[in-house]
């Protein structure tokens, strides 16, 4: 004797949910941290100057952040127009003057107080660690 029993199978959703973007999925959960905005591609873009490409992104740089996770570089807002790592004078805006924003070094140095370990990593060309004796 054979017994057959029909299940009725569990109906699919129309459209399935659509996912995000992993560059996205990096910002939301690194933006926790409140530590600035995390970029998923740091390096300068390659249609970008050498002397941009060699300095990356600065204090003064305008630009916007591509939906793939990029910075998308036009012009410093601190260096004259004919600087070489601005694009040139036919790109910035018309009547463009820098600013030049008078920084302090209490303003410009934020320390992390939190406990680095050895396991810890920190990666850029403007950031240096010093171990000090808290005792």
């Amino acid at each position: 004797m054979w017994l057959i029993m029909l299940m009725q199978q569990p109906s699919l959703p129309q459209s399935l949910p659509i996912s995000k973007p992993c560059s996205q999925i990096y910002v939301e959960h690194l933006l926790n941290e409140k530590r600035g905005y995390p970029l998923w591609v740091p390096q300068a873009s390659t249609n970008t100057s050498r002397e941009y490409q060699t300095r990356g992104i600065s204090i003064g740089d305008v630009g916007f952040f591509t939906e793939s996770g990029e910075f998308d570089f036009l012009f410093n807002i601190c260096l004259p127009a004919d600087d070489p790592i601005n694009p040139g004078q036919d790109e910035v805006p018309d009547g463009f003057q820098p600013i030049s924003p008078e920084f302090s070094w209490r303003r410009q140095v934020r320390e992390y107080t939190e406990a680095l370990n050895d396991s810890s990593y920190l990666a850029s060309s403007s950031i240096s660690a010093q171990r000090t004796d808290t005792s």
